[in-house]
């Protein structure tokens, strides 16, 4: 495709290889920890605790899903055209006829990848969607139930697709910009506020858990706070990799610390994570932050809106962004003026666009030869194209807050290394 692969398309890897994402994935499910579970009832109170208790009312007995987190060798159906533009908007539609969005080379690259990042696990778009569901802002009826605990999802395309499209938030912006990396007393105090009585009022919130070494990451659904009069206090969480189980963080309000047995595949045995004032291992994402359209990075607009920065990682050089843009300028211009031949060229294009770059070669020998024979119709004489589209090299790949890790693409987020797959 031109240098459209070498530049956008690369800026597109660059872009979700900066995000940092939940690595959590599906299969059968282990006996879980016994110290840590108990079992959820309908309507129950908190089990955990004695005093003190802050309760949004969510259960995962029958706000959580009943099936367990999965990866993407059951095969589900993720991200399609339909929640592309309803996330970002007509911008990653090269063409909409009948209100059906073909999308862009670089809208339909980043697609596939972040499908692909799936594989680790959904458990962020689990965690996102049974909160939303939870309360109303989106109708588990519209998929087959009367709450989340109702649906099934062999052969339930919408629900799959919906869990995808709340994954996908992880790595968009402003959801990204605003995750809350605050000390274990910090998040318990954010979410204590946000569930008190007018908590549906409020906004609600994602837990985003890591080990030490920001690995491991796993995405799960808070929904009370407990004093254990004993120093220490539960958040009751809702855990994908386990449903129907109620199961708790215990933070020591004292020495400022987190811990939680858990695991990044129902798979892998559970493992304790834990942290301190200093590790911010333990996050809050706002459920507000993923409503309604999300910037989209990888568009021109986008590029160019990035030069601000993005929390937790530094601006890219201003300077080099706007020479992306100007190539980005450039291969447009010619797209339009190759024309069918261009489009002949990149309908048989391979996933490596040699196709579309043999039909641009082809183009391209086809106008010189017109030039040539008419001066007044284009270059009188072969060369470089001015343009530079054969001779544009790429950017350099830009490094985000953690390095892509094959592990944990899937926090159950879009590629990542160690968050809410962002599985």
């Amino acid at each position: 495709m031109f240098r459209m692969n070498g530049i956008r398309l690369s800026l597109v890897v660059s872009i979700l290889a900066a995000i940092v994402l939940a690595a959590c994935g599906g299969g059968s499910t282990p006996a879980p920890p016994a110290e840590q579970v108990t079992p959820a009832a309908e309507a129950s109170p908190v089990s955990a605790g004695s005093s003190g208790q802050a309760d949004l009312g969510f259960r995962p007995g029958v706000n959580g899903f009943g099936f367990e987190n999965y990866g993407n060798d059951v095969g589900p159906t993720n991200l399609t055209p339909v929640e592309m533009r309803r996330m970002f908007g007509d911008q990653v539609c090269a063409r909409i006829q009948d209100d059906t969005c073909t999308l862009t080379p670089v809208a339909g690259q980043w697609m596939q990848q972040t499908n692909d990042a799936m594989s680790g696990g959904h458990c962020e778009g689990f965690a996102a969607l049974s909160l939303l569901m939870y309360t109303s802002q989106v109708s588990a009826a519209d998929f087959g139930g009367s709450t989340a605990h109702d649906l099934a999802l062999p052969n339930n395309d919408p629900l799959q697709r919906e869990i995808a499209y709340w994954w996908a938030t992880q790595g968009t912006r402003p959801t990204s910009q605003d995750e809350i990396k605050r000390t274990p007393n910090e998040i318990v105090d954010i979410l204590t506020e946000a569930f008190k009585a007018d908590a549906k009022a409020q906004d609600t919130y994602t837990v985003g858990i890591f080990k030490r070494d920001m690995t491991g990451g796993h995405a799960i659904t808070p929904y009370a706070v407990v004093d254990n009069g004993d120093g220490t206090v539960s958040i009751m969480v809702y855990d994908n990799n386990w449903p129907d189980q109620e199961r708790q963080i215990i933070v020591d309000r004292t020495a400022n610390t987190w811990k939680y047995e858990a695991s990044i595949n129902p798979d892998e045995p559970a493992a304790l994570y834990e942290g301190d004032a200093d590790t911010f291992t333990l996050s809050l994402t706002p459920t507000s932050a993923r409503l309604g359209q999300q910037a989209c990075d990888f568009c021109a607009d986008g590029a160019a809106s990035r030069a601000g920065g993005v929390a937790g990682r530094p601006a890219p050089d201003p300077a080099r962004l706007d020479e992306e843009l100007i190539r980005y300028a450039r291969f447009r211009g010619a797209q339009a003026r190759l024309g069918r031949n261009w489009r002949a060229g990149c309908a048989g294009m391979s996933t490596d666009g040699a196709g579309c770059a043999a039909g641009g070669d082809e183009a391209r020998t086809k106008r010189s030869q017109r030039a040539s024979q008419n001066p007044r119709r284009g270059r009188a004489t072969a060369g470089p194209d001015p343009r530079g589209l054969p001779n544009v090299p790429p950017p350099p790949h830009h490094r985000g807050r953690r390095p892509l890790s094959a592990a944990a693409v899937g926090v159950g987020g879009a590629p990542g290394d160690a968050r809410r797959g962002v599985g």
